[in-house]
């Protein structure tokens, strides 16, 4: 079982979020829903790690995040068993930033990029990762 610890970058633009839009070609082919991020690497603090993905994967410079909480998560991607902490971390979208329709990975993987509000990830028929996030951006919002 694949063991890290990962962190999320749920940017804000008026009432929506950027999600990636994945999919996991292991049978049952399954398309999900998860917010920018990735691993944090060792020594790295989770809120470095959020700040180096954002500019990583989508080019902008987030200088503060607000942490939503950690989060244990359990799945299945292409056939292999993952438990990740999950770092939540939530940020406007800075005013100069210009986000594009698809974001780069480092390992090379591009992924189509989508904002949803709230509502629009508690009805969508598809997973979103990490679950329970809808409501916690949910939460998120209602503090602002």
């Amino acid at each position: 079982m694949k063991i890290r610890q990962k962190a999320v970058c749920c940017i804000r633009r008026a009432d929506a979020f950027l999600f990636t839009v994945r999919h996991d070609g292991e049978p049952p082919e399954t398309t999900f829903f998860i917010p920018p991020g990735g691993m944090i690497e060792s020594g790295e603090k989770p809120g470095d790690a959020a700040t180096r993905e954002a500019q990583e994967e989508l080019g902008c410079h987030v200088p503060a995040w607000d942490s939503l909480g950690v989060q244990m998560d359990e799945f299945t991607f292409r056939g292999e068993r993952c438990r990740e902490t999950v770092h939540i971390f939530a940020a406007p979208l800075p005013p100069d930033s210009r986000i594009g329709s698809h974001m780069r990975e480092s390992n090379g993987d591009v992924h189509p990029l989508r904002w949803f509000t709230t509502d629009q990830l508690r009805t969508c028929h598809l997973p979103v990762y990490p679950p329970g996030l809808p409501e916690v951006l949910s939460r998120y919002v209602a503090s602002r």
